[in-house]
């Protein structure tokens, strides 16, 4: 197949470790490829297998850069001395047909592509299994042939072979480390784009929708952290030390990188150790994870059918997808059209169907995104440290609202017909918008239709776990960010998560203000528990409310409620280290910050507990900082509820198809059956009024999670608060 310019990178990077080549600098590629191949060509024979190599490379950027004469008449020489020198079934060979097969298409010569991806996919599903990427890259590969010579039947049944096989794929991905498995999952993801597009002219009765939403929602499985390790902890005792030591590794993360590197000398050792332990944590995560595989923890496959008959009557399911679009040729000129990042949505109807809705370019969504947000207003001060402030703007919040569900929602509820209750997978840029409180009519979605959030459709699939009702509350609030917990001593360089501004620093910057309102909000939900349950809830104040102290006590909170700062650093921020004059230290942090994004993108969010503006202690550790990835290894098996009553709770990095790594979703991956998180800077005093009339209606009205929470944002609306103050809670998970 053609390779596209980040995999040329890659190549690129992996024979001259030294190179600096840009991504997309397809030029500077071909220029290093021509001296390899200038080099060889003086020094090997013509047959030689590493001048045959350099052939191969330079055709595939020649082939990029848009020659593809130049390109098939090196491929043609690579095939033929690869067809001297090799047995028929020769891997070497097969990639040279594979490769000559791509510039015949190029040319218009179909049926002699066809022939040489045929030979290729015949010796490959004898060669290896059917979840092989070769094979599979050869199955798409040779159904976008047929689909071109007009073989519509032939496509359809390789594209249908070709999704079960990504399914086969995505199982066996599932006994990877969760990192691995995401990139894993990301290449499948590619794959699936390109049976999207194949599938539009192949497949007109959309016999092959159910057969695409399974194929996504097991790519899923395999990358968005869930509740498996939880649940089986249970019926497995046996996995604790395997848990115990992901745990460790993920608490050394959490304080190197909060801690961050010292000074602009250290970056280059500081991502070394981030490496180490990210490879550790991943050696962990995978046995855990085979031994997950061999007790049978894992949800199977995601039917639609099964799916359809888990849901409620008036009720359907929808999964949200960005990926790159592609589009056929233009009849008159012959030439095909950019791919361009899109957004779908398949939805599964109450009788098992599915149906597929395209709802348009990502940009686009993205810009309509941002109005809405910015038209919320400027946020008061509260709890958290933001990336900074919207600007306040004079477009009306309704007309932005509407603009945005025409486009994201409305297409969706024109195929559900009369439905009461929505469960959204949701992707990409839609994390940031509560789409229930968006106008429909002359009220909100959320008063029509119940919209409920869930991190994985696989969740309705699970048998539901018990929770101990037995197990008690247990809360944070009124934190004294400054203490000095237990015998922990101040540490004058000490650095916190955040600089002003909002991003990640790792020089002494802004620090966590004090939020009176989250004291009194502790105290009155203790006291209507109390009150109401009969027992005594156990509070964390101030110094009191130590992430040791929390550790220790959360596997025994059936509801859990963390009253503080919320914090999330995105992925432009940027380091003091960005500023100094010399490139080379700019350089050493930016493949720092590549690292982190890329190795441990869960300790880019987290929460501010007791001594958090001390930073770290003598010993290197931050005790006051607890990020995503630290959280997601605490015992939550037992908690029906989570609750972060702090800004930016559900926001993190976002993968196109493989959703959000974000405080919610380390709620879920350690086992809490619900949570509620925030999607921006919360104001303080609003927040207090919110939670307490939402545990009135949870607790005394006797309401479900979800319906308790939608009650109390509209008594907020009633009361005159503006959709900034209430908007932004979303709840994830069991709604009951």
């Amino acid at each position: 197949m053609a390779m596209d310019a980040g995999e040329i990178e890659r190549l690129i990077k992996a024979k001259f470790p030294d190179a600096h080549i840009e991504i997309r600098d397809l030029a500077g590629a071909r220029g290093l490829f021509e001296v390899v191949h200038a080099a060889r060509t003086r020094l090997l024979p013509p047959d030689h297998p590493d001048l045959l190599t350099a052939k191969q490379d330079l055709a595939l950027t020649w082939w990029e850069l848009g020659d593809p004469a130049g390109a098939s008449e090196l491929f043609e020489a690579v095939h033929a001395a690869r067809t001297r020198l090799f047995p028929p079934d020769h891997p070497d060979l097969l990639v040279a047909k594979e490769y000559l097969a791509l510039t015949r298409m190029g040319r218009g010569d179909l049926e002699g592509a066809l022939e040489l991806f045929a030979a290729v996919h015949a010796a490959r599903t004898r060669l290896y299994p059917p979840d092989y990427p070769g094979l599979l890259q050869t199955k798409q590969s040779l159904a976008g042939t047929r689909k071109e010579l007009g073989d519509l039947a032939g496509a359809r049944e390789l594209l249908s072979s070709l999704l079960a096989g990504v399914r086969l794929r995505a199982g066996a991905l599932r006994a990877e480390a969760p990192r691995l498995a995401r990139e894993g999952a990301r290449a499948e993801l590619g794959r699936l784009s390109e049976a999207l597009f194949l599938s539009q002219s192949v497949d007109p009765e959309h016999t092959l929708e159910p057969e695409l939403l399974a194929t996504l929602e097991s790519l899923r499985l395999a990358s968005v952290a869930s509740a498996e390790v939880a649940q089986a902890l249970t019926a497995n005792p046996e996995l604790a030390q395997e848990v115990r030591g992901v745990a460790e590794v993920r608490s050394q993360l959490n304080d190197l990188v909060t801690a961050g590197p010292e000074g602009q000398d250290a970056a280059e050792s500081w991502r070394a150790e981030l490496l180490r332990l990210s490879e550790e944590r991943d050696r962990a995560e995978r046995a855990l994870r085979k031994r997950l595989g061999e007790a049978g923890a894992f949800v199977g496959e995601l039917d639609a059918k099964s799916l359809a008959q888990r849901l409620a009557s008036g009720a359907s399911a929808v999964s949200y997808l960005r990926y790159a679009r592609q589009f056929e040729k233009d009849p008159t000129t012959g030439a095909t059209p950019p791919k361009v990042d899109s957004l779908l949505a398949f939805v599964v109807l109450p009788g098992g169907g599915v149906k597929r809705v395209e709802l348009g370019p990502v940009p686009e969504l993205e810009l309509l995104v941002e109005d809405w947000r910015r038209s919320l207003g400027k946020p008061l001060s509260g709890r958290g440290v933001s990336a900074g402030e919207p600007k306040e703007e004079d477009a009306s919040l309704e007309r932005a609202g509407e603009h945005l569900r025409e486009r994201v929602l409305d297409p969706v509820l024109a195929l559900c017909g009369e439905v009461r209750e929505l469960h959204l997978e949701l992707d990409d840029v839609l994390f940031l918008v509560p789409l229930d409180a968006l106008p429909l009519g002359s009220g909100l979605v959320g008063e029509r239709i119940a919209l409920r959030h869930e991190a994985t459709l696989a969740r309705l699939l699970r048998p539901e776990r018990a929770v101990d009702p037995g197990g008690g509350l247990l809360l944070a609030g009124g934190i004294d960010f400054d203490a000095a917990p237990g015998e922990l001593a101040r540490h004058d360089a000490a650095t916190p998560p955040l600089e002003a501004g909002g991003e990640r620093s790792g020089a002494l910057a802004a620090a966590f203000t004090n939020l009176p309102g989250t004291a009194s909000e502790s105290t009155a939900i203790a006291e209507l528990y109390e009150a109401l349950f009969e027992r005594e809830a156990q509070l964390l104040a101030r110094e009191s409310a130590t992430k040791t102290a929390l550790l220790a006590m959360a596997p025994k909170a059936r509801f859990l409620h963390l009253a503080t700062h919320g914090w999330f650093a995105s992925e432009s921020f940027k380091s003091q280290l960005d500023t100094l004059a010399e490139q080379s230290a700019r350089d050493s942090w930016q493949r720092a910050k590549e690292t982190l994004t890329g190795f441990a993108p869960e300790t880019l969010c987290g929460l501010a507990l007791a001594g958090a503006n001390r930073g770290k202690d003598a010993l290197g550790r931050v005790p006051g900082i607890l990020t995503a990835e630290e959280l997601a290894s605490f015992d939550l098996r037992n908690c029906e509820l989570a609750v972060l009553s702090a800004c930016e709770t559900n926001v993190g990095i976002r993968r196109a198809g493989q959703g959000i790594q974000s405080l919610q979703t380390a709620l879920h991956a350690a086992g809490a059956r619900t949570a509620i998180t925030s999607l921006w800077k919360v104001d303080d005093a609003a927040t207090r009024r919110l939670f307490e009339l939402f545990y009135t209606k949870l607790w005394r009205s006797k309401l479900g999670k979800a319906d308790a929470l939608w009650q109390a944002k509209m008594a907020l609306r009633a009361e005159g608060h503006p959709p900034r103050d209430w908007a932004g809670w979303i709840l994830s998970g069991d709604p009951d």
